[in-house]
């Protein structure tokens, strides 16, 4: 059976042009490979078809030492094939060799003589080049790009008339430069003077009228402009008057508005100070007090805002007492109902509580075996082909380089080299 597989190869070897000899010998140099390959076909019969299901720990202690034995068979071909073309790069070294000295003559001769066949084309393209520098130097001077005329080949006259045209364009844009430069300058003075003007009506501008405030004072004639200061000045000497008068009076209401406060003063000052008794008293009954919220607080018995405590009479305080004390005895009597239901209630709620955390314990451990279930199933079916490709990217990495003598072909191969790693890389990540 191995005798009619290797007769197979070898015709193929040979119709891809290699002689039969060379073909024989590179099947004679695998076929210690291929009786091995065939030894280990019945073993790897009962893993092809096994059932993730069936897998066990001794069947995983097997699979390993079936793939060592593969590695062993690959590592002896790897040793094979470099053998090999170690033979074939000698013999292709010595080609290119022999091919790179002629290639080398032939090309310096071939440079030479199209020096001389482009002779008189070279001399032709050195005096276009001067016309262009020579054009463009000139045509520069006014045109901003002048990438868009062909200098190289134009005619004397179409040129000619370019650059006559390119100085006028150009003049008339300075000249609308300079008209734009004095204009500017004379809005510069204007405005200069418009801020001089606003500087000194600054102080008086609350009196200016809507149609003066609009007004431009850098336009405005000197003669128009000092009316309209005269008016304002004037305008806040007779303002000024009227506050010293409005002044006076607010004094007069403030004293009388000062004497009112007084009285008030001393009025809050004495129930202040009744207050404090009556806040003594509620805090000794066991009130808690806080002016920033509800006020006087006693648990959940009784509330009574700050100001209602503090605007009660002696009375009016005597009937609240009374009150509190009634809502006291109530209270005391709701609670112990209530202590009693609870202690029921919370009886039932802590086996109820129990009762949920057992079955959401168990719930979570399956969950929890279920997932590892599915992992290990998962690196199980992964496992051979992720072997298969680190093999594949060790195999490619050992490929020995040949040396090369040509600049151009040690670039290609560096290339090669660089697309090489990256894919080796790709295969052991993935």
């Amino acid at each position: 059976m191995t005798e009619e597989k290797n007769l197979t190869i070898v015709q193929k070897i040979t119709d891809i042009g290699l002689p039969l000899t060379d073909a024989e010998k590179i099947v004679a140099s695998f076929s210690e490979i291929s009786e091995r390959m065939l030894e280990l076909d019945k073993e790897l019969i009962e893993f092809n078809k096994i059932n993730p299901e069936e897998i066990t720990e001794a069947v995983c202690k097997k699979a390993k030492v079936l793939r060592l034995k593969h590695v062993k068979i690959r590592t002896r071909g790897d040793e094979i094939h470099s053998n090999l073309k170690s033979d074939v790069l000698l013999r292709t070294r010595a080609i290119d060799g022999f091919r790179n000295i002629y290639k080398l003559k032939l090309s310096e001769r071939e440079d030479k003589l199209q020096k001389i066949e482009k002779h008189f084309e070279m001399i032709k393209k050195a005096k276009q080049d001067k016309i262009f520098e020579d054009r463009a130097n000139e045509l520069s001077k006014y045109v901003e790009d002048i990438s868009v005329y062909n200098l190289r080949e134009m005619s004397n006259d179409g040129y000619n008339e370019i650059l006559k045209n390119s100085k006028i364009i150009y003049d008339q844009k300075l000249k609308e430069e300079k008209e734009e430069k004095e204009r500017a300058e004379a809005k510069a003075k204007a405005v200069e003077l418009y801020n001089k003007r606003k500087e000194e009506l600054i102080p008086y501008w609350q009196f200016l009228k809507e149609d003066q405030i609009s007004a431009d004072f850098g336009e405005l004639p000197q003669e128009s402009f000092d009316i309209i200061l005269r008016e304002v000045k004037q305008a806040k000497v007779e303002y000024d008057k009227k506050q010293a008068d409005i002044q006076a009076e607010n004094a007069r209401l403030k004293k009388i508005e000062d004497d009112r406060k007084k009285s008030e003063q001393e009025a809050k000052e004495a129930k202040d100070k009744y207050f404090e008794e009556k806040k003594g008293i509620l805090i000794g009954m066991g009130f808690k007090y806080s002016e920033d919220s509800f006020g006087f607080v006693l648990d959940n018995i009784w509330s009574s805002y700050y100001e209602k405590v503090y605007n009660l009479d002696k009375k009016g305080f005597d009937e609240l007492l009374v009150d509190i004390k009634n809502a006291i005895s109530k209270h005391e009597q709701l609670l112990k109902e209530k202590a009693d239901k609870a202690k029921l209630q919370k009886e039932i709620d802590d086996k109820r509580k129990a009762d949920e955390e057992a079955q959401e314990k168990a719930r979570l451990e399956a969950d929890k075996q279920t997932r590892i279930d599915a992992e290990l199933k998962k690196q199980a079916e992964l496992a051979p082909d992720k072997e298969k490709l680190i093999s594949y990217a060790d195999a490619l990495n050992e490929v020995k380089l040949p040396a090369l003598n040509s600049e151009e072909a040690k670039v290609i191969l560096q290339e090669a080299q660089e697309l090489l790693s990256k894919v080796i890389i790709k295969l052991k990540i993935k």
